[in-house]
């Protein structure tokens, strides 16, 4: 193993002490509305809302309004709207998109006054066609989407990976 492979092992292994995500202590969680920076604000806002309400439903933090009640604090941004054509028909037109929305999350522990972790990416995606059975339109796959992105931040959040929500393409899979 290269001397380099090695550091880096030892560098995250020193980071697993056995406590969770969120610390034990903390009890309330303030989360700032997420930021767009795709031209597109109706999905920071509802990624934002979606993400409270999944916080709320999973039961082990309330969502506080202000920032100084809080234990710990998320700050979100969407940094990514894809809208892709991956599939053509034999006159050209697109047959089958990919959306795909990209986030970056960041965790905040206001008890310790310590970044849980920065910048995190965290991304979904869907395939659709709006011409070919089944066909779905753009606006019900964003909703989707952004259900999805939503599922993945508050995953990442309580316990730091959603491994189990990716599709077999993100696992390497086909």
């Amino acid at each position: 193993m290269p001397e380099n492979d090695g550091k880096v092992a030892q560098e995250v292994l020193g980071k697993l002490n056995g406590e969770p995500v969120i610390p034990r202590r903390a009890n309330k969680i303030y989360i700032q509305e997420f930021s767009d920076f795709t031209g597109t604000p109706s999905i920071a806002q509802k990624t934002t809302i979606r993400v409270s309400d999944l916080i709320l439903q999973d039961g082990r933090l309330s969502v506080v309004s202000d920032i100084n009640n809080a234990d710990v604090a998320l700050f979100g941004k969407i940094v990514q709207y894809e809208l892709q054509p991956i599939e053509y028909g034999e006159y050209q037109q697109p047959v089958k998109k990919r959306i795909r929305i990209i986030a970056t999350v960041k965790l905040y522990n206001r008890l310790s006054q310590s970044v849980i972790f920065a910048e995190s990416p965290v991304q979904s995606f869907s395939t659709f066609s709006d011409t070919t059975p089944p066909i779905s339109s753009e606006f019900q796959v964003r909703e989707q989407v952004i259900e999805e992105l939503a599922q993945r931040i508050v995953k990442k959040t309580v316990s730091g990976w959603y491994t189990e929500l990716m599709t077999p393409v993100e696992k390497g899979i086909r």
